[in-house]
């Protein structure tokens, strides 16, 4: 009660300390429709100075009803409103009744908007919302609305298909306003035809949640995909076949969209080295700090071994064979209730084939193994969830469940040195199901919300090796044919928060009591030849129960071109944990104290500044820390069996942007600082020259971790062309023991991208992308130093518009002079009205062999030398599902 008598005489000081004086306000609120009556959903609408329209004095969005609501300080008679949507005659009134509902109808416009975005304003700003027209930006090659976002100024679009804008990935991805897919929008961005949108629009500081709107800044960005008028029916067709060997691409991807129901529907199969998992992931971007993992984050206790990943396009290694399917349906239902059903399916079966070469950090030469690796996985998954949500402007309700089965399996054969073959088995089965549960509502200037999120997971995981390894220690010496290593992982998380929120403009004062309830368990074992190991040091039963309660105080300011956010959450941690060989009595307590504060600034129109401070006192997560070893692969035993204890960590951010959209110009520049101090330090031991233990001890100590990352981008829409370049370095310093000597490691990677493509010659479009990659590692003796560069360079020359011919070739150069080469040739013939796309492959011309690939760890390089898929030859043939007027 002390601590929140404090908080409260807190937020009573800083209301006096900053008084302001409250004037009138006058209230506009009215209905937008077309002229058959219909209601307009997200017409913009804004408040100007009826005297200088440059002076914007409020703006907003429509609901679903067509409905809006402004509140201001000035004079009803000094105000012009301006209601505009797209494909819609803008609409303006004056003068302005307050209090009295404005009844706005728009009339469609009649030049259809293809044919104006071609010849002129390509970009349009209005407010905080940014519209690019999708005509002005596709090129020929293009098919799905994704490839033609990679082309706008300030976008960029990553292999997993996340949209980033400015830098940041998005927040929702909208179509026709309705937000579909929710975090599942990969789908859509790679099969919805780019022929059928006529615009994305750029909803820069936007707040989803409508209750929060003027309440809450938000620094996020949500697009929005509009469709061409007319168009409800739409998707992607797509048959493919081709030999070496014998090659298959499907994709049938219907849609629909009308203003009360929406449909997504995909089923898509391919053995060509085309990956689908990324189109059934969440791209999930949260921000609960109690909870401490995401939504669908697999725990791995074991696992085999591997070849490093490549880093070329995916479609030059995956040798796959994934099939996909995917229903995603919206019902809008009254009272502005929507109701969202998703079932997805996946499988796939990958192999890869190379050899390694490894040196592990465990004495002053190195200790050096080379393998050969055959590698097979097969995964299949199962998810289904439902959302229910209400967003007006007065409550939000959401409701949302998942059920996800996962099964994998993963097979690895290896040869070590040439004279010892080795296969291992893991299976990693996965359930987890979830519910999230949100309520926000705001009544004058008050604000309440409430949110639980219950979590249930349980993984049975085993792996097996064959023959058996480490007898000198497992088995008195004595060989082996199987070892076996168990793990059932049990976890059951509950989290709750209720705000309570006070708005006092420019300030918003919130106080989130909260709590987190966990309850897990990890048993694990080993195995040699169906016989269990009973000593203690190889044996877990890992029972704990975790309360978290605690209270965050947050201040938001917002006034005119500066938004300051200053909390200092504070928890409680009890911990009762026992497994073999120990027991907590009673609960173990620790307090978590963690201030920070950030800060925005818009220096100008297009300046941008932004700084924060953290500090984080973190803990290991129970489930880490086991008494018994857990056999990691055939050279490796892990263990963390001592209470891990507290990492404190001080986290410093800034950065700068500029961005000019209109001119395509982007330029940012970002720092990140963290400094930690830890309690534990972790341990590698040689104990023979066939294993390598690993181990966490008590051992205070330091880190650092430094990020910077500096990029610019400039659109030249006047000659066609753009370019972008992109460098990024980071630095890490930390201490290890090994071999019980304490060594100082240090880790740092430099990386420069530059992006070229041009349309300037008439026939030709060009493009040219550069890497430049340096990669170093240092711990006392041993030194590491890796260098890549590549060029990758594509011509197309277009023929007439209705057929082109490309040439992709790429080169790399890796340390120790080799090199890597592939040619690419690409033919492509529409028809008459560019509706079916016929498209005739040639895939890695020179029929490279391999490819070199290396992955570092704090112990460990890895160099690999991945088998590539052969020379292959694709015919595909793309169809609309439906007509689209070009």
């Amino acid at each position: 009660m002390s601590r929140l008598f404090i908080c409260c005489k807190a937020a009573i000081f800083l209301i006096l300390l900053f008084p302001f004086i409250s004037k009138a306000q006058h209230v506009v609120r009215g209905i937008v429709k077309d002229k058959e009556g219909n209601p307009i959903y997200q017409a913009q609408v804004i408040i100007y100075n009826a005297f200088d329209t440059k002076a914007i004095w409020g703006f907003t969005f429509s609901d679903q009803k067509g409905k809006f609501e402004l509140k201001t300080k000035h004079s009803p008679d000094s105000l012009l409103l301006r209601v505009r949507f797209l494909g819609y005659r803008e609409q303006g009134i004056y003068p302005i009744t307050a209090q009295k509902e404005i009844a706005v109808t728009l009339v469609e416009n009649p030049i259809a908007i293809d044919e104006v975005v071609v010849k002129s304003n390509p970009i349009s700003i209005k407010g905080d919302t940014i519209t690019y027209l999708v005509g002005s930006f596709a090129k020929a090659k293009d098919v799905s609305i994704g490839d033609v976002i990679k082309k706008m100024p300030n976008f960029d679009v990553d292999d997993n298909g996340v949209v980033y804008y400015e830098g940041k990935p998005i927040q929702k991805y909208y179509i026709e306003g309705v937000d579909l897919l929710e975090n599942s929008y990969a789908i859509a961005n790679k099969n919805l035809p780019y022929k059928a949108v006529a615009a994305v629009d750029v909803l820069k500081n936007h707040q989803p949640v409508r209750v929060l709107n003027d309440v809450l800044p938000s620094n996020n960005t949500s697009i929005n995909i509009r469709l061409k008028r007319g168009i409800t029916v739409t998707g992607t067709s797509k048959l493919g076949t081709g030999y070496k060997p014998n090659l298959y691409d499907i994709n049938l991807t219907p849609m629909l969209f009308q203003k009360k129901f929406q449909l997504l529907t995909s089923l898509q199969a391919n053995n060509i080295g085309q990956e689908l998992e990324s189109q059934v992931n969440e791209l999930v971007i949260r921000n609960m700090d109690m909870i401490d993992d995401m939504i669908y984050g697999k725990p791995r206790f074991v696992s085999v071994q591997t070849l490093a990943t490549p880093n070329i396009k995916m479609n030059r290694w995956l040798d796959n064979n994934a099939l996909f399917f995917s229903s995603k349906t919206l019902f809008k239902l009254k009272s502005d209730m929507e109701l969202k059903l998703n079932v997805n399916y996946y499988s796939d079966k990958i192999f890869r084939f190379g050899s390694t070469e490894k040196q592990y950090f465990v004495n002053d030469d190195g200790l050096f193994y080379a393998e050969a690796t055959n590698n097979k996985f097969k995964k299949n998954l199962f998810r289904l969830s439902s959302t229910l949500t209400k967003n007006s402007n007065r409550i939000y309700l959401n409701s949302k469940t998942n059920f996800t089965r996962e099964w994998e399996t993963n097979n690895s054969e290896i040869s070590v040195n040439s004279n010892l073959s080795n296969a291992q088995k893991a299976n990693i089965p996965y359930f987890n199901l979830t519910n999230e549960n949100d309520v926000v509502i705001k009544k004058n200037n008050r604000l309440w919300s409430f949110s639980t999120y219950f979590k249930a997971v349980h993984s049975n995981q085993n792996l097996s090796i064959q023959p058996g390894v480490f007898s000198d220690v497992l088995n008195n010496g004595e060989l082996f044919n199987e070892l076996l290593q168990n793990v059932d992982y049990k976890k059951y998380l509950f989290y709750s928060n209720f705000t309570r929120a006070y708005i006092v403009k420019p300030f918003v004062f919130r106080l989130e009591p909260k709590i987190l309830i966990e309850n897990g368990s990890v048993n694990s074992s080993m195995m040699t030849d169906g016989t269990f190991l009973t000593s203690d040091s190889l044996r877990s039963q890992k029972h704990w129960l975790l309360y978290k309660p605690g209270i965050s105080p947050l201040i938001n300011y917002k006034k005119g071109n500066l938004e300051v956010s200053l909390g200092s959450p504070i928890y409680l941690r009890l911990l009762n944990e026992k497994d073999i060989g120990y027991s907590t009595y009673g609960f173990k307590r620790d307090y978590i104290v963690e201030p920070g504060i950030s800060v925005n600034y818009l220096i100008a129109k297009s300046w941008k500044i932004s700084g924060s401070y953290g500090y984080d006192k973190c803990f290991g997560k129970p489930q880490d820390k086991l008494n018994g070893y857990i056999g990691k692969g055939i050279y490796l035993l892990s263990r963390n069996n001592f209470d891990i204890g507290e990492s404190v960590s001080n986290k410093l951010t800034g950065s700068i942007e500029y961005a000019n959209v209109l001119k395509g110009i982007n330029f940012s520049t970002s720092a990140i600082n963290v400094l930690s101090l830890n309690s534990y330090i972790f341990e590698r031991k040689l104990l023979n020259t066939n294993l390598i233990t690993y181990k966490s001890v008590a051992y205070p100590n330091s880190s650092k971790l430094l990020k910077l990352k500096t990029n610019f981008s400039w659109m030249l829409m006047k000659f066609s062309s753009s370019f972008a370049i992109k460098y990024e370095f980071s630095e890490n310093k930390r201490y290890e023991l090994v071999n019980n000597e304490l060594k100082r490691v240090n880790n740092s990677s430099s990386t420069i991208n530059f992006n070229l493509n041009t349309n300037i010659l008439e026939d030709f479009e060009l493009d040219y992308k550069l890497l430049l990659s340096a990669l170093n590692y240092s711990s006392y003796k041993n030194r590491f130093h890796y260098d890549i560069s590549s060029h990758i360079f594509s011509i197309t020359y277009f023929a007439s518009s209705k057929s082109f011919f490309c040439v992709e070739t790429e080169f790399y150069k890796f340390d120790k002079n080799a090199t890597a080469n592939f040619i690419n040739l690409i033919y492509t013939l529409k028809n008459k009205n560019n509706q079916y796309i016929l498209n005739i492959a040639c895939n890695n011309l020179l029929n490279t062999k391999t490819f070199d690939s290396y992955y570092v760890t704090p112990s460990m390089v890895e160099h690999s030398m991945i088998s590539l898929r052969p020379q292959t030859f694709i015919v595909s043939l793309t169809m609309p599902l439906a007509p689209i007027k070009n």
